[in-house]
């Protein structure tokens, strides 16, 4: 297996200015997907209820990871004129060692993208200890505490970079004092800025990636993920950061253009637009 992508799989439940749409959730879908689309060989280690309905749309990744909980875990994502409240509901176990597959140990790369604290700083330390991966972390889930089911933003426990080999934050996300910790603590650190691409920095060097022009823009839902699966897709290849991050931002730029990861591009689509 290429890839191990860890989080919690979500009911995802938006509300854009009163449409309500329904649908699968969180990192771990979009960055396994997105994936496996780009001829990674994925699986997914989550919690997952019952009353989960969306294993078709996962068809072609390996679901071993995947444990049964009470229910699954909801995510609703209010938006009115551009602003974004969320609630959380059906918070159940994190994810622990014990549920993790032996095979998933012998991925290359793991990526960590948990949605809400789901993955504890022990299992992270298990995956260091006990696997030769490259281990990716999106630490938005990190940032994230709660009260009566209300979202809200909480500074991050750093001592999680000392198990990891990347980080990858939003630049809404990361304040100066964050990205003087991370670069101290992780050899490769990402700072998504959206429409203005990203920042990389590496080995004391920095990057300054653009974000592709796109053809017309639908739903941005899930790029950074997508820009993940696009850069450990490259960076288990090449070894490059730089032309790891390029390849995470043109997959970016294709998936914006339709909804979730259906407009991710050939291969041969996505290089032609870094080269353009």
């Amino acid at each position: 297996m290429d890839l191990v992508v860890a989080g919690y799989l979500l009911h995802d439940v938006l509300d854009i200015d009163g449409q309500i749409k329904e649908c699968l959730g969180g990192s771990a879908a979009y960055t396994s997907l997105a994936a496996a689309k780009l001829g990674v060989s994925v699986g997914i280690v989550s919690k997952v209820g019952e009353d989960f309905k969306y294993f078709k749309e996962l068809e072609g990744i390996d679901l071993n990871g995947v444990l049964k909980q009470k229910i699954t875990t909801v995510f609703f994502n209010t938006y009115r004129n551009g602003v974004r409240t969320q609630r959380i509901a059906n918070i159940w176990g994190k994810i622990v060692a014990e549920g993790i597959p032996g095979n998933c140990l012998k991925a290359k790369a793991i990526h960590l993208g948990p949605v809400f604290n789901e993955i504890s700083i022990e299992t992270i330390s298990f995956l260091r200890q006990n696997s030769n991966a490259f281990i990716s972390l999106d630490p938005q889930g990190f940032l994230r505490g709660e009260e009566n089911s209300i979202v809200f933003p909480k500074e991050m426990d750093y001592s999680l970079l000392d198990f990891v080999d990347l980080v990858k934050v939003s630049e809404r996300d990361c304040s100066q004092k964050a990205l003087k910790i991370m670069k101290q603590k992780c050899g490769i650190v990402i700072v998504t800025r959206g429409k203005e691409g990203s920042t990389v920095f590496s080995d004391g060097k920095v990057f300054d990636i653009p974000f592709f022009k796109v053809e017309k823009l639908v739903d941005e839902t899930g790029a950074g993920d997508v820009f993940m699966a696009g850069f450990i897709k490259e960076y288990l290849e090449s070894k490059d950061v730089e032309k790891s991050a390029l390849f995470g931002s043109a997959t970016a730029s294709f998936a914006v253009e339709d909804f979730g990861v259906n407009g991710i591009g050939s291969l041969e689509e996505i290089t032609k637009r870094i080269r353009h």
